[in-house]
């Protein structure tokens, strides 16, 4: 068996690194050097093998000190479906639920996408006052969100299979169209009949938070809509970067 040893101040910074950022302390902060053993492990949950990446997208890979094997926390999260925070204050990850910061059980970003696609980021994984931090992470009224979500054309589905109680989140206007002319809306469906469309959001718009019911809903799928004022009516709209849920989540 082929194993791989880090020794010396790489494993202990590594290991540090690890210890400061997930484990609760009630004294120093204590640096110590240890062994970490790479050997392949897999994890696999309910029969499937999980692909554990970071915020980044990178494959991460378990390790063993002393005996023990050591998770990267936000790759289990992710293959979990389950919201992962971090409270630098008291040193503390959540899984899951979190009342403190009203973290769903999970959220929209992490779960795959029954049909159409999403595209999303978070704050953790954006450099701070560039252009998708000022842009899109922002809105138009200068709130900054966690994370982010939209699709494009017909929208993007969701097998919820009945598990959560409500969806949540704000549609918003990103600050870098601020001055954006045409107003869009998103329309959500539940098992393919309306169960909450928004209000229009254009250029001046606030933001509108939803928190709608899904607790009976096996696929719950979104649409953005644009309004046409030539027609006087709302069609499907194949353009939708401009327009995002923020934190969008749902709720056991």
């Amino acid at each position: 068996m082929l194993k791989e040893k880090l020794k010396g101040l790489v494993a202990g910074v590594v290991l540090s690194s690890l210890v400061v950022g997930a484990v609760p302390t009630m004294a120093e902060k204590v640096t110590k050097t240890a062994e970490l053993f790479y050997n392949n492990i897999k994890i696999v949950i309910d029969g499937k093998q999980a692909d554990l990446r970071d915020a980044q997208g990178n494959t991460v890979e378990p390790f063993i000190i002393d005996g023990t094997t050591y998770l990267p926390v936000r790759a289990v999260s992710d293959a979990l479906q389950k919201a992962v925070s971090w409270d630098g204050a008291t040193q503390t990850v959540f899984l899951g639920k979190n009342d403190a910061i009203e973290q769903p059980s999970v959220w929209l970003k992490d779960l795959e996408t029954f049909t159409g696609n999403a595209t999303t980021n978070s704050a953790d994984t954006i450099e701070f006052g560039g252009s998708e931090y000022n842009d899109i992470l922002t809105a138009n009224t200068g709130e900054v969100f966690q994370n982010y979500w939209y699709t494009n054309s017909d929208g993007a589905s969701y097998l919820l299979n009945c598990k959560y109680q409500s969806f949540k989140g704000t549609f918003y206007l990103g600050k870098g169209n601020k001055n954006h002319s045409y107003k869009n809306r998103i329309v959500v469906y539940g098992d393919d009949k309306v169960i909450y469309t928004s209000e229009g959001v254009a250029a001046g718009s606030f933001t509108i938070p939803f928190d709608i019911d899904v607790s009976n809903v096996v696929v719950l799928k979104i649409v953005p809509q644009e309004y046409s004022e030539g027609n006087d009516s709302w069609y499907e709209h194949s353009s939708y970067s401009k327009f995002m849920i923020g934190n969008a989540g749902l709720y056991e």
